[in-house]
């Protein structure tokens, strides 16, 4: 599935044909690049490990660059003006690329400081277009026309983008969408949403159940009032088709739309989920190390010391200079300072760092996943020992 995703993203960008049997693409659509952006980041075990999928990864950084007006995005690029629903869906695609490469490492220091800097133009973007009772209107130029299926899915980018930014405007805005949401579930519950502004394709915005992320996007603990809307989505399981259905009469027809935007409302209830607020992975109450208390560097390996058990783990001379660089810098640096320490480029130090965290995660049978932190600050990534280095 990677490789197919891999392939279709830049295929799929490329200008339609002129002419019947002409060999381009269906368009330079975003969503193209954000809905393939999100598969990749589904698997990031294998995202970072395919040379394919990351040259995709670049490929779709470079059209989002490109393609970016007024802070948001058209659906098509060089168009004006902006789209709130493709806005919204780059937004959550660089989020979770960004998410993903925090828990799994892969992308270059400038490629995590592209994806960040168009991820909040996105959603300072999406801030201005917020009307005054917390709604989104139907497209940035129909300021009183309100949108169920607009203000899900901006709430739920915000929902995302709140884990890379602390902006409090950014928190409120979240909160007023999903209490408009829930004052309004007439306007959704149940119900689709046509997207005139879409071209190429008859798009139908899933509201019953897009609007369900937008809700608890919007909230700390969901509302109970969630939970008829929950019963609902469940009677729309077709048993001969073995698919979800979309509102109909007399029955509505089963759909592969249907079934992906119903599995994600369901998805973005459970206590764990990543879907609409990622959060980090919750580290274990009690490793099989016990508490880390230290590192001690031997000449050709490393040594993670629990107060119940060691691991130690072999490094190439290359990430063991880094790691002595960070340790003589405090335990914490940025990686343009290790790469002045060193005298290596950035992207070596950004290699570096992955060989040393995988290489404790092998000789640790998982017990360490990291050995060195990546930390965010503002706008930077700040690379941090998880533990001193001791002489004992």
């Amino acid at each position: 599935m990677i490789q197919y995703i891999s392939a279709a993203i830049p295929a799929y960008c490329r200008p339609e044909p002129s002419y019947p049997g002409e060999h381009f693409g269906r368009g330079e659509r975003t969503r193209f690049v954000s809905f393939g952006l999100e598969g990749l980041t589904t698997y990031p075990e294998v995202l970072f490990g395919s040379d394919v999928a990351m040259e995709t990864v670049r490929f779709s950084l470079r059209f989002l660059s490109e393609s970016q007006f007024q802070g948001g995005w058209p659906e098509t690029r060089g168009e004006a003006p902006d789209s709130i629903h493709q806005t919204a869906r780059a937004i959550c695609s660089l989020v979770r690329l960004l998410l993903a490469d925090q828990t799994h490492g892969g992308l270059a220091t400038e490629e995590q400081e592209v994806a960040l800097e168009l991820a909040l133009a996105g959603g300072a973007r999406l801030l201005s277009l917020q009307l005054d009772d917390g709604s989104w209107p139907v497209r940035p130029t129909t300021g009183n026309e309100r949108s169920a299926a607009k203000t899900a899915l901006a709430t739920m980018s915000l929902g995302y983008l709140a884990h890379l930014s602390a902006n409090p405007e950014i928190t409120h805005a979240r909160e007023d969408g999903g209490r408009w949401l829930m004052a309004n579930m007439r306007a959704w519950d149940g119900r689709t949403e046509e997207d005139v502004d879409e071209k190429g394709t008859h798009w139908v915005h899933m509201a019953y159940a897009e609007c369900v992320r937008g809700v608890l996007a919007g909230y700390p603990e969901p509302p109970r009032q969630l939970k008829s809307v929950f019963d609902r989505l469940s009677r729309r399981w077709s048993v001969d088709e073995r698919l979800w259905t979309e509102p109909g009469k007399p029955e509505g027809k089963a759909t592969i739309r249907a079934a992906y935007h119903t599995v994600m409302a369901f998805e973005a209830a459970r206590p764990d989920s990543v879907l609409v607020a990622p959060k980090p992975l919750p580290a274990p109450e009690e490793p099989r190390l016990g508490q880390i208390r230290g590192i001690r560097i031997n000449e050709r390996t490393i040594e993670v010391l629990g107060t119940k058990a060691h691991a130690e783990m072999a490094l190439s001379p290359g990430p063991m200079v880094t790691l002595l660089a960070l340790h003589q810098m405090g335990g914490r640096a940025t990686t343009q300072e290790l790469a002045d320490a060193t005298g290596k480029q950035v992207s070596s130090i950004h290699q570096d760092v992955k060989l040393i965290n995988s290489s404790a995660v092998t000789a640790s049978f998982d017990a360490v996943p990291h050995v060195v932190l990546s930390v965010q600050e503002q706008r930077r990534y700040v690379y941090e020992l998880i533990a001193p280095i001791v002489d004992d």
